[in-house]
């Protein structure tokens, strides 16, 4: 009766409405670009979830009338309930990375021989494809792609101007300028292993070519758009202008942007996409490596998964994060050390600094050419040669190439470092009023160890030079500029050498390389060829049953 009257009375308004002259209506005000669109919050989770499945479906399948009953609506709602939980940088990965990573599980492959079809699933209940989103995510699967693609909806968006101020921008700067410095590594993404264990491989024969005389492929370069971009971009610093290219470890943009906000004392500070186009416009060649084959740290492989599993504990989340700050500038500290010893030995005074390690040994297999992709040649042995390179700083740059029959252990380390002296004194440099550093990587089997350390001991005990040491970066964050030489070196490879009959093919391929090397504060290049090494170990031997001696004589003088 109620409803009756109401409609009644809703009727008698509008025909007596109608004799009366129409009002003008005033016009309505325009949103600004400026003001945020609110969007209305339900009142609890239990209405947001019925209004969601209220609304009629665009689908032919349906797909939300089998989330309307009481069951399958609990389920919905202990979902967006889980979801909320999670904290608002996490929600993302959530949707894209874990999706990606679970999608194949999701696709069931299809069966010719039953006849059935592909079925995508939500709460283990048939859905069809009708997310934009998820189309993209099955697309990157079904391509191969290693990441989900990026979500630039809101990226595009124009500039709000309250996180985009001078003092955002220069604070993002200053934070990348840090990150390049320290973290970013300049040696290309090439293959560093020493492959001494498992099958051969020569991921560069792949691309000598079919014919002897061809000239190798270059790459193709992006066509120049025409059309303006969507997104302003300025641009900044590159390399043309003189900016090395540096690569990041595997990871994201993201990961950084927290790590910023971390470290920003300021009140306002850089949401992400001010901080992504910062990136893009000012650091366009600090790039991520897609897939690395280098050792990555222990550290920072735990303090990530811990911060990835820690979504929903912020604090420990953040003490996670303080960590691996903290780790990271521990690196670069020690890093700094070795920049400052390499500053003092480009002055040729009295601190001579090198660097030394081995390169990929698949690089330098022989024989090489293009008739070994045949298939009788499919399971050859192949030599490896082995090659290693000292870089004096200041002095000169040498390569030293063997045979694969000579061993690669701390008696080639030591007769190359004694070669490098003695390159030193021949040019007229007073060892004897030097302090020798040498710095390697972290393989116990080359200059970690006992028989290097007993070497510099014996120099110093006989007055040759005035002390020395030996240092090393920590594990994983090793790599310095000799590993970009090993880098340049692979591509000089790739594209100059396309036939190697012996290791002397290789010795005037290094030779050549010298040559065109740009290295002014090193003058002198020279490559040696290896055939064999005095057992060091043997002589050094006694000097371990005299502790007392190296400890008195040798330490004394300055053998850090």
């Amino acid at each position: 009766m109620d409803d009756e009257i109401h409609i009644a009375a809703v009727e008698a308004v509008t025909e007596s409405s109608s004799d009366e002259p129409t009002l003008a209506r005033p016009a309505r005000r325009k949103r600004s670009q400026a003001e945020p669109r609110v969007k209305k919050l339900a009142v609890d989770d239990v209405v947001s979830v019925q209004r969601m499945l209220c609304k009629a479906s665009k689908c032919k399948q349906n797909c939300k009338e089998q989330f309307r009953g009481k069951g399958a609506q609990q389920q919905v709602l202990q979902f967006r309930r889980e979801w909320c939980q999670l904290h608002k940088t996490d929600q993302d990965e959530v949707v894209s990375e874990s999706a990606f990573d679970r999608i194949k599980s999701i696709l069931q492959p299809v069966d010719q021989e039953a006849g059935q079809r592909t079925q995508w699933k939500f709460l283990s209940k048939p859905v069809c494809l009708r997310t934009r989103r998820f189309k993209k995510l099955s697309e990157a699967v079904q391509n191969g792609d290693a990441k989900p693609p990026v979500d630039l909806r809101y990226l595009k968006r124009a500039e709000s101007g309250a996180d985009h101020t001078r003092e955002c921008v220069s604070e993002v700067i200053s934070f990348l300028e840090t990150i390049y410095s320290s973290v970013a590594e300049n040696l290309p993404d090439v293959r560093d292993d020493t492959w001494d264990e498992g099958p051969p491989e020569d991921p560069h024969g792949m691309s000598i070519g079919l014919e002897p005389g061809k000239v190798p492929i270059v790459e193709r370069q992006a066509k120049v758009k025409k059309h303006q971009r969507a997104v302003k971009v300025c641009l900044g610093r590159s390399v043309a202008d003189g900016m090395e290219e540096r690569y990041l470890p595997a990871g994201t943009m993201k990961e950084y942007w927290i790590q910023y906000r971390h470290q920003s004392q300021s009140e306002q500070q850089a949401s992400f996409p001010t901080f992504w186009r910062v990136w893009s416009s000012h650091f366009s060649f600090m790039k991520f490596r897609s897939t690395s084959s280098h050792a990555q740290c222990n550290e920072c492989v735990k303090h990530k998964a811990l911060i990835a599993g820690l979504a929903h504990h912020l604090k420990a989340r953040r003490i996670q994060q303080e960590m691996l700050y903290m780790h990271l500038q521990s690196q670069f500290r020690d890093r700094a050390c070795y920049w400052r010893m390499r500053g003092l030995a480009r002055a040729r005074g009295l601190e001579i600094l090198f660097i030394q390690d081995g390169m990929d040994q698949s690089k330098f297999m022989v024989p090489r050419g293009s008739l070994l992709r045949a298939k009788a040649f499919e399971s050859m042995m192949r030599p490896r040669l082995h090659v290693a390179a000292v870089i004096a700083h200041g002095r000169h740059v040498a390569f030293y190439l063997s045979e694969a029959d000579l061993a690669k252990d701390s008696n080639t380390s030591c007769e190359i470092l004694a070669h490098s002296l003695q390159q030193l004194a021949v040019a007229g440099v007073d060892l004897s009023a030097c302090r020798v550093t040498l710095q390697a990587d972290n393989t116990s089997r080359e200059v970690k160890n006992g028989h290097c350390m007993r070497y510099l001991s014996s120099l110093v005990s006989d007055g040759v030079i005035a002390s020395g040491k030996l240092s090393f970066l920590r594990s994983g964050h090793s790599h310095e500029d000799v590993d970009q030489l090993f880098g340049r070196v692979a591509g000089w490879i790739k594209s100059k050498l396309r036939s190697a009959q012996t290791s002397d093919d290789f010795v005037q391929c290094l030779k050549e390389f010298c040559q065109q090397l740009d290295r002014p504060y090193e003058p002198k290049r020279f490559v040696v060829k290896l055939d064999r090494t005095r057992d060091w170990c043997l002589d050094l031997a006694h000097l371990s049953d005299l502790a007392s001696f190296v400890y008195r004589k040798c330490f004394q003088n300055g053998v850090d």
